[in-house]
């Protein structure tokens, strides 16, 4: 009723076309707020208006031919301007055609899996450089370190592509991880370094989009 997707493809539509720095949830809010007090009782506007906007994400892109689990993987993180949406979207659809992108796709549910079966809080894991003992973990930090400094500059551009290209590499010390490492040590110092280390590297992966979502 109302064509209200059409309405809001619209709105997704002239925010690409015209890239304005302007977050969806802003504009909801000054569009709630132009209206009297008492007209909207549906306390949960805002947040109903967002997220069936969001869903239009879908119907957009798969006009486009993109997978609906590459825009799931960038809905998960819900970001909120628009066109920076959209370049996160074209640079986990780049990410698909790279070889890495279905090794690192499952390493990230993967390490997801893990790190939600543990007990403690995941803010609470601290990751210590010296609890390494393995030369497999060593290497894998290594090369995490390389890349998070290399993507700094990448971030602040919002160059998602080259992002993803750099992240690809930690495939290779990822698989050595998993395949030499005992992640769930019974020393509990050295299992919760070891997830410290996956969780850091999950977080880097995050900042573009969630890729477990693509395995």
């Amino acid at each position: 009723p109302f064509a209200l997707r059409r309405a809001a493809l619209a709105v997704l539509r002239l925010l690409m076309e015209k890239p304005v720095n302007i977050e969806l949830q802003q504009l909801i809010q000054w569009a709630v707020e132009g209206y009297p007090d008492g007209v909207l009782s549906n306390q949960n506007t805002e947040q109903q208006l967002q997220d069936f906007i969001f869903q239009r994400y879908q119907a957009w892109y798969q006009d486009q031919g993109i997978d609906v689990n590459v825009v799931h993987s960038v809905m998960a993180r819900k970001p909120q301007v628009v066109i920076d949406f959209d370049r996160r979207v074209k640079a986990i659809a780049y990410f698909r055609t790279l070889d890495a992108s279905e090794a690192l796709a499952a390493a990230n549910k993967r390490v997801a899996n893990i790190l939600a079966k543990q007990d403690q809080q995941q803010d609470q894991l601290i990751f210590q450089i010296d609890r390494q003992i393995e030369t497999a973990e060593k290497s894998l930090f290594q090369a995490f370190s390389q890349v998070e400094s290399d993507t700094q500059t990448d971030f602040k551009e919002g160059d998602y592509q080259k992002i993803m290209l750099k992240l690809s590499s930690l495939r290779e010390p990822l698989d050595t991880f998993f395949d030499e490492v005992m992640v769930m040590a019974e020393d509990e110092v050295l299992k919760n370094n070891r997830l410290a280390l996956l969780q850091k590297i999950r977080t880097l992966f995050l900042r573009v989009a969630d890729i477990s979502l693509l395995h």
